[in-house]
């Protein structure tokens, strides 16, 4: 069925004209600058030469009232989806397609997310299988049981991997999203609280966050270990 336009558009439609032609000039103009800055991107991972796998968005869902239903905007996130494909095929990259996945055996109208954009424990586990085979995995979901609640998963040596995971993502959440970073590189950085007192030349913050660099590796060999691959290094992270 063709997309309504009014719906790709963001209108309503008993819009004006000069209200359909603004949406437009604005949807013309946020593409292909979307495009360009994803381009940007993939240029500066290039000299990594890491793999490199382009993941579509997956659709927004109609969450129940009184939530805005951001399913009706489907229709646009539909073209940037297709301009990830064009790029990952431009570029000789993989493309992942979240945007029309679903596990062969998950319920016709079961909701994978909470409110329409954020993933509960089920839409997880969904989407990483998809993400996972399309890899290349031999991931066998059957024997495998998801607690919708916890996103706990049935099978223990899973589950280690999976909680490894977790520690592993809240250190790089805190190391790269600092919660004081007025204090570590804004516009607190000369305040005494920010520096030794005995010595104001010397810094604190900048020195803990070094610290995290250990945790993480670390938590990456765990990894590696628990799932019998090969763990990246500092240096190959940091490229």
């Amino acid at each position: 069925m063709a997309a309504d336009p009014y719906t790709t558009l963001g209108v309503k439609k008993d819009a004006t004209s000069d209200d359909i032609q603004k949406a437009y000039r604005r949807l013309a103009k946020k593409l292909p600058q979307f495009v360009a800055n994803y381009e940007r991107l993939i240029d500066q991972l290039g000299p990594t030469h890491r793999r490199v796998v382009l993941i579509s968005p997956m659709p927004f869902e109609a969450p129940a009232p009184p939530l805005s239903d951001l399913s009706l905007r489907n229709s646009e996130l539909q073209q940037y989806v297709q301009a990830i494909k064009e790029l990952a095929s431009k570029r000789g990259l993989a493309f992942i397609a979240l945007f029309s996945g679903r596990r062969r055996n998950s319920a016709v109208g079961e909701h994978f997310t909470n409110d329409g954009i954020h993933l509960k424990a089920q839409g997880h586990w969904n989407y990483d299988l998809i993400v996972a085979r399309e890899l290349g995995a031999k991931a066998d979901a059957s024997a495998v049981r998801v607690d919708s609640g916890s996103g706990t998963l049935s099978r223990s040596e899973w589950e280690r991997v999976r909680q490894t995971v977790i520690e592993k993502n809240r250190l790089w959440f805190a190391y790269s999203r600092p919660m004081n970073w007025a204090f570590l590189g804004g516009d607190r950085v000369d305040q005494p609280s920010s520096r030794d007192h005995v010595n104001p030349k010397i810094r604190w913050f900048p020195e803990e966050m070094q610290r995290f660099g250990p945790l993480i590796e670390e938590q990456e060999k765990q990894i590696a270990k628990l799932a019998g691959a090969k763990p990246f290094s500092r240096q190959e992270r940091s490229q």
